[in-house]
Order: C-alpha cells, then sequence, then structure tokens
C-alpha cells in the first residue's frame, strides 16, 4: 500500500517589512478598504500610508488647515499628508 504525501504551502505572508502604501483616500476617522488593508498590513509591517493630494478646490471646501500634522502615527502605521 503506498500512501500520497500531501505538502502544503507555506503562507506567504509579508513581516518585518516598509511598506509605503499610497492611497486614493484620505486618512478619516471613518475606515474604508484603503485604511482597513493598512491597519491589516501594520500588524506585522512597517507602513507609511500616503495620502493623496488634494485638489485646492478640495482643500477650501474641508478647511485649509489639517486637523493632523504633516505626519503623524495611527497605531503601527505612520500617515503622511502631502503639502497641497
Amino acid at each position: 500500500m503506498t500512501q500520497a504525501l500531501v505538502v502544503q504551502p507555506e503562507p506567504t505572508a509579508l513581516r518585518d517589512r516598509d511598506i509605503i502604501y499610497f492611497s486614493c483616500v484620505a486618512w478619516a476617522p471613518m475606515k474604508a478598504r484603503p485604511q482597513q488593508i493598512a491597519i491589516q498590513l501594520a500588524r506585522e509591517n512597517r507602513v507609511l500610508y500616503v495620502e493623496p493630494m488634494l485638489s485646492v478646490v478640495t482643500r477650501a471646501a474641508r478647511g485649509f488647515e489639517s486637523p493632523f500634522p504633516r505626519l503623524h502615527q495611527v497605531g503601527g502605521l505612520f500617515v503622511y499628508r502631502p503639502p497641497s
């Protein structure tokens, strides 16, 4: 009687990496999918979440002053807000 050898592939996980995450969504208290992905990546990696550059019209509608400094830490990741 022969036995079949079953080889399970090792999961390919990112660990201890430096990740720059260019997002299409600005960081906000209400989390969208890009923020959730960044949070998951930051569990075992160093993540820099780069917000998109906003137009002058959008910045004026939201208010020119940002509630956050240009670079701030949120949990295990850093969020960078580029100048507009």
